[in-house]
């Protein structure tokens, strides 16, 4: 009897609570799949930099995911308490029938386990289907070449999200168990008419709390753009703690201020329901104002992770182009004018390393230039560039016409030409700086150790002659190789470029040369092109994993939460609108109201995230483009998209709940 009733509650459930059901499945879907990562099929097709990169990636990811279940964990214990309160009634019912204590945590437990059962079965389900399809993602990440498809399951991640899911629904039920051993008969069948108590009951101080709560954000937003994102800065701590109790007091005190302007306008607030959806509003708001603003910072998060990550992916990839044009490359890198430089060559040969036969490889010298890139591009270059003293005072590097040309060989381009008065600009800066690029446009020629040259580019070729993925801010000028006479050398190169397929071990060979014995020989470095790509790529692969990750849970958890109160108060509401349809209100009238009440609900909390993500988005894109990349791309709209298809589809998904309630 005990199992039917359980299983029957379930029924009932899941027919007016459908968005929690699948909310719980949709977190054991993102779950499973983020913790699938190494089993995905492209993993098959992984260069070993890249799968060992992806480990780490998946390792880092674990141990995130003991932090996202206790958010998940959170979320369905709210949910559960929701969905208890609803139920105190039923439960009182079955206390005055003689059903004992113990009986009714049985069927708590049943309830539980059967919702842990369903949402943990078809959260897999869509996991298994998900994680296919992120193959494609890590794919592209990582640059892979899927040639081929497998199925694959994760035993692995399924046992973790079984085991995590499991723990969190223990809890459930401890928690349940607690409320039904200590709650009294009285209260559960006296729950529904209890009614929230306001916080603040006077309109008068909601206006003041407002109002401070504005005057607090507009200085957090001042204080956070002037200092830029520097977390060792205490005022950049100091803004953030603003930001968040700022947000607080403006949740603590909308509700009433809101009232007050629309109570002015008599022809709006008397105007048909509007008086009951502005109470509605005002009380729901008063009273959930701790849950409201951490709803808004979960989706301020949400929004500025997804954004800044993945349009730092998006311009990282222009950016980056040229970082790493050979299959091998080692140089002495940067070394301060006039100190010794070790001989690349000479090293090899100590270490006994030869050129295998299919192995086509160049030898050459870089050379000081008394000039630097701030003298010649300085009048160009705006504010942020001129502060980053430590790489425009550095000494422009000129390379022999012959030696760049026989780097070109390498990859089968054709010789360039030039005369004795000649300077070709080769830079892998990519987006840099407009006043770069201006400086490239309007220069015709250049004064180089009082001889003047002209400029046979306008634009910088953009490729490298080194692999540099940990230095992309070189610039190199060709010149004539008469004009090298009497410079100072500044640094040797090898570049190294298979004829025909790059092997293992052709890469175990430079990997082991640059990662282990050209270590005994000072300032030597090396990357092959797989370390480069993992190099230039690595940080934004790994955020771009941690920003989607966290970004859809806290996505999830806000939309959720306001849809769980949204249908419970529909529940406490019923005999409400029923009051409403006696003293004439049309079904029509009434649908209006619903609906302008659930989306005043979830639009108030969404509107203040994307305040706060506007300045967000302003400071991180500063940051970035000090630092040659840029936050802001094309794919800021289709960003925005997502985050408003999501939401807004909870948001349908609640309103039409919600006008299920009433009606029944």
């Amino acid at each position: 009897m005990y199992f039917k009733l359980a299983r029957n509650s379930v029924k009932r459930s899941f027919k007016d609570y459908l968005i929690y059901f699948l909310t719980l499945s949709f977190a054991v879907c993102i779950f499973y799949s983020f913790n699938s990562l190494e089993a995905q099929q492209a993993v098959l097709d992984m260069n070993q930099s890249s799968l060992d990169y992806l480990k780490r990636i998946a390792g880092i990811i674990s141990i995130i995911s003991v932090g996202v279940s206790f958010i998940l964990g959170g979320l369905i214990l709210y949910a559960n308490n929701f969905l208890i309160k609803k139920r105190k009634k039923e439960l009182g019912i079955y206390m005055t029938l003689g059903m004992k204590r113990r009986k009714i945590s049985y069927i708590l437990v049943v309830e539980t386990f059967l919702i842990g059962c369903l949402s943990l079965g078809i959260g897999l389900i869509l996991g298994i289907v998900v994680s296919q399809g992120s193959s494609k993602l890590i794919a592209e990440l990582f640059n892979v070449d899927q040639s081929s498809y497998r199925f694959v399951i994760s035993y692995a991640a399924m046992l973790k999200t079984c085991l995590y899911f499991g723990m969190i629904f223990i809890s459930v039920i401890l928690f349940n168990h607690i409320i039904v051993s200590k709650v009294k008969l009285i209260d559960l069948l006296n729950a529904a008419k209890k009614n929230e108590v306001l916080k603040i009951k006077h309109v008068s101080v909601s206006i003041v709390i407002f109002l401070v709560a504005a005057g607090v954000l507009a200085y957090a937003y001042q204080t956070v753009i002037h200092v830029g994102f520097d977390p060792t800065q205490s005022p950049f701590i100091f803004s953030l703690i603003l930001g968040v109790i700022g947000t607080l007091l403006l949740f603590f005190g909308l509700g009433g201020f809101i009232l007050y302007v629309l109570q002015k306008n008599r022809s709006f607030y008397l105007n048909k329901l509007n008086i009951f959806v502005l109470r509605q509003i005002h009380n729901k708001i008063n009273t959930n104002f701790i849950s409201v603003t951490m709803i808004s910072l979960m989706l301020f998060i949400t929004m500025l992770s997804l954004f800044v990550v993945l349009n730092y992916k998006a311009n990282l990839d222009q950016s980056a182009k040229g970082l790493a044009p050979f299959a091998a490359s080692a140089s002495t890198g940067y070394i301060e004018k006039y100190a010794e430089i070790p001989n690349i060559q000479a090293a090899m040969a100590q270490l006994n390393v030869h050129f295998d036969n299919n192995e086509k490889y160049v030898f050459f010298n870089m050379y000081f230039l008394d000039a630097k890139l701030k003298t010649l591009t300085g009048s160009y270059l705006d504010e942020a560039r001129n502060k980053d003293d430590i790489m425009l005072n550095r000494d422009i590097t000129v390379v022999k016409l012959s030696d760049y040309n026989r780097i070109r060989a390498l990859k089968a381009h054709n010789p360039i030409q030039l005369t004795d008065s000649e300077v070709l600009v080769v830079s892998n800066y990519g987006m840099f700086s407009e006043g770069f690029k201006r400086f490239l446009k309007n220069e015709k020629t250049l004064v180089l150790k009082q001889m003047n040259f002209r400029v046979v580019n306008q634009e910088a070729v953009a490729e490298n002659i080194l692999n540099t993925p940990d230095d992309p801010m070189f610039l190199y000028f060709i010149v004539p190789d008469r004009y090298t006479e009497g410079l100072s050398l500044s640094a040797r190169g090898l570049d190294i470029e298979p004829q025909g397929e790059i092997t293992k071990q052709f890469k175990a060979k430079y990997t082991d040369l640059f990662n282990t014995s050209f270590t005994r020989f000072g300032e030597i470095r090396g990357f092959t092109d797989e370390q480069s790509q993992m190099l230039i790529y690595g940080v934004s692969i790994f955020l771009t994993f941690l920003g989607v990750y966290i970004g859809l849970v806290f996505l999830l958890a806000s939309a959720v939460v306001l849809a769980l109160q949204q249908l419970v108060e529909a529940n406490e509401s019923v005999e409400r609108y029923r009051m409403l349809r006696k003293i004439g209100a049309t079904e029509g009238m009434i649908n209006q109201t619903i609906f302008r009440q659930t989306f005043l609900y979830f639009f108030l909390p969404f509107v203040v995230a994307v305040m706060h993500s506007i300045v967000g988005v302003k400071v991180m894109n500063d940051f970035f483009e000090f630092h040659n990349r840029s936050a802001m791309s094309s794919s800021a709209a289709m960003l925005a998209f997502i985050v408003v298809i999501v939401y807004g589809g909870y948001f349908y998904t609640t309103y039409s709940g919600y006008k299920s309630i009433v009606k029944s």
